[in-house]
């Protein structure tokens, strides 16, 4: 499933910045744009079908509305993330509403890269650590961050018309997800989306390849996929009942899925899912944990 998220900005207005450990996260898109620091782990951040490779110290941009998938290879990925709404300093720089970056992964040869990176860690401990006007420390760290990174990256500024139309198709995916959400655990035809949105199949088959990579039946699989990992740690279910729980048709689809995935069958996935996905929490599995601001400001601090 294509997740529509919503960021909730608690501390700074257009700014959100946590520290997530994520074993897996399924497509998911929002209207704004990430910077993403690896602090640690290997792994794959799909972003609008396109597959990139990270590891520790790689820097990403996934502009907004754009959706994207998180997969750790092994263990998990740790990772400092940056949302900014597209009208932050919007008085100052308007255009950052109609920026939209080409490129997603910045080179650590680059010679703006040291500096880049001690700005992501430092924004994270200025904005964790509440000290006095902290808000205006975070809101000139990320300004030099974003002026750094549009003197590495490519980038275009998309004009009006354009602007609407993304807007537009999101707002299409909103509800595309959501039905998909509501219907997950019954068959779910293609056909019935289409009349939902009054276009041909034709038509959306291509709006989902486009704008995501993969087939309508991956995009559902994904989601099911994602909602049978949380469903393994009951130990009252069977892989059967959860297979059928998750909407999958046969137990053979699910394991399909794993096999893909975690390169192993589902059962050997169950039998060593606490090494596969760590949890503090008995009889709880999470596929990602976000660190409070205590163990946010000391991972960093150990970053510098």
């Amino acid at each position: 499933m294509i997740e529509y998220e919503i960021i909730s900005k608690r501390k700074i207005r257009h700014i959100n910045v946590f520290v997530n450990e994520i074993t897996y996260r399924s497509h998911h898109l929002h209207n704004e744009t990430e910077f993403i620091l690896t602090l640690s782990g290997e792994g794959t951040i799909t972003i609008s079908g396109n597959p990139v490779s990270v590891k520790t110290g790689d820097i990403i941009v996934i502009p907004g509305s754009q959706p994207h998938e998180i997969k750790a290879d092994k263990d998990k990925l740790v990772l400092q993330i940056i949302q900014i709404s597209n009208h932050f300093l919007n008085d100052y720089f308007p255009k950052m509403r109609n920026l939209s970056f080409l490129e997603y992964h910045l080179d650590p040869s680059d010679p703006e890269y040291p500096e880049i990176r001690s700005l992501f860690l430092e924004l994270g401990i200025a904005y964790f650590g509440n000290e006095e006007n902290y808000e205006l420390l975070s809101v000139s760290l990320l300004s030099k961050l974003i002026w750094l990174l549009l003197n590495c990256l490519k980038y275009e500024m998309i004009n009006e018309k354009e602007y609407q139309r993304r807007k537009k198709n999101t707002k299409r995916i909103e509800r595309i997800s959501s039905y998909i959400e509501a219907n997950y655990q019954d068959q779910i035809r293609l056909k019935d989306i289409a009349q939902m949105e009054d276009i041909t199949i034709t038509h959306l088959s291509h709006i989902i390849r486009d704008a995501y990579g993969i087939s309508f039946q991956e995009y559902l699989n994904n989601f099911r996929f994602e909602h049978s990992l949380r469903l393994m740690s009951n130990q009252e279910m069977n892989l059967s009942d959860i297979s059928f729980e998750s909407g999958f048709s046969e137990l053979k689809y699910m394991n399909a899925m794993y096999l893909k995935t975690f390169h192993m069958s589902a059962k050997k996935f169950r039998e060593n899912m606490p090494s596969i996905i760590p949890s503090k929490k008995k009889d709880v599995f999470t596929l990602e944990n976000i660190l409070d601001p205590t163990q946010s400001i000391s991972l960093l601090k150990e970053q510098l």
